[in-house]
């Protein structure tokens, strides 16, 4: 049975964390990368409790389980330093708003005794590798630096996933969603538009609908190259793209479902794209 659902009583309703009730929650997490003809998948859990509450704010451990690289387990040697590198980032301990904007990573002290341990571990494994040792010293000078974990952190598709305000938006709201769709590239930004269904289905949720497109002043060149050039009026020189996606809530503000596409024109025809998927895991909230 469909219920008809006031969407203006539902506004505000639809935070995905609230300092009213304590968090406890498992997503399963899927993000596909594709690049020409080459693709790559990565899987995981993500597990979020609340260990303390303040006021209008709260303290959440994030753990990061079962981590696979294209469905496996066994890596090639960069997947698995990428990995083991990343995980010592975990269990996060991240104060929050009410409406999950992140204030401060609070036991990034912690997470840097871990990285001493797991470096020297790393070291002994990677010793006659020259690349892997440059990349364990790139790694090292941001989990160092608290802000440049923040601005990671922020730029996770995961936490970007949780966070989006458009959860709580109305139809034909606009918005912009920045997304690291290029490697070692500030994000993009999407002009994107949402429809927001204004019953409960049948399954008793709340779907919203996003669609937009790429809308960055930068040219497809310097996204590529991270070299800035003068745009001209030509409309190859500019970026093209498209975002592609949707949510699926209880009337209590649990996201049940998230999926994106998004996608990135780049130059000589080449195009990247991002599939990433969020579902919840009630099974397994403790």
């Amino acid at each position: 049975m469909i219920l008809d659902l006031d969407i203006n009583s539902i506004e505000g309703v639809h935070d995905i964390a609230r300092t009213s009730r304590r968090i406890n929650r498992v997503y399963g997490c899927s993000l596909v990368s594709h690049y020409q003809s080459s693709e790559q998948s990565i899987s995981y859990e993500m597990h979020l409790h609340t260990i303390e509450q303040r006021y209008e704010s709260s303290i959440v451990s994030v753990v990061k389980k079962d981590v696979r690289v294209n469905n496996s387990r066994s890596y090639k040697s960069i997947d698995y330093l990428a990995v083991h590198c990343a995980s010592v980032l975990y269990p996060l301990q991240l104060l929050i708003t009410d409406k999950l904007e992140i204030l401060d990573l609070v036991n990034h002290q912690e997470i840097c005794k871990r990285w001493e341990i797991k470096k020297k571990e790393l070291e002994k494994e990677f010793a006659k590798n020259d690349f892997l040792k440059r990349y364990l010293y790139q790694m090292e000078v941001t989990l160092l630096d608290k802000r440049s974990v923040l601005n990671s952190i922020a730029q996770d598709l995961f936490f970007h996933t949780l966070r989006n305000s458009m959860y709580r938006g109305s139809n034909s709201a606009r918005n912009e969603i920045l997304l690291p769709m290029v490697p070692n590239t500030s994000p993009i930004s999407y002009e994107v538009f949402q429809k927001s269904s204004k019953r409960l289905d049948e399954n008793s949720l709340f779907k919203i609908q996003l669609k937009g497109k790429v809308n960055d002043p930068r040219s497809p060149y310097e996204i590529a190259t991270g070299n800035p050039v003068s745009l001209k009026e030509n409309n190859d020189e500019v970026l093209k793209g498209s975002y592609k996606g949707s949510y699926q809530l209880e009337p209590t503000g649990v996201l049940r479902h998230a999926k994106f596409i998004a996608s990135v024109l780049l130059p000589f025809d080449r195009s990247r794209t991002l599939e990433f998927t969020c579902y919840f895991l009630p099974e397994k909230c403790r």
